[in-house]
């Protein structure tokens, strides 16, 4: 694993990320099962053929339930605080460099995988 979840991992892991506010966002996920399961029906259906097609779990999930499921897989408790979304914001405000990550953390990121 990469990216900003592994580095959301790595930070509750050290103790440093800090608690995510509830907010109603959506996120989505793919597993390496829904992967393989769209690799054979594309390859075994002409159909498919110049189609694009987004692979997801077809579920959504928003940034503070991402952090509750890492935070039971590391055996850490949830934090009975966390941090309000304008906290976020006003940090994306001071650090430009912060608002691209702020802004992935907490707003949507939800495809369809319907088709």
């Amino acid at each position: 694993m990469k990216g900003n979840l592994h580095a959301m991992l790595l930070g509750i892991e050290k103790g440093w990320f800090p608690p995510l506010p509830m907010i109603e966002n959506r996120r989505s996920m793919v597993h390496v099962d829904d992967l393989v399961r769209a690799i054979l029906l594309v390859a075994k259906d002409n159909r498919t053929n110049g189609e694009i097609f987004i692979v997801t779990d077809g579920n959504p999930y928003s940034s503070r339930e991402i952090y509750e499921v890492m935070c039971g897989v590391l055996g850490k408790s949830i934090p009975r605080w966390k941090l309000p979304k304008f906290f976020f914001k006003v940090v994306a405000l001071i650090n430009l460099n912060m608002k691209y990550k702020v802004d992935k953390l907490l707003e949507d990121e939800y495809y369809s995988s319907e088709k």
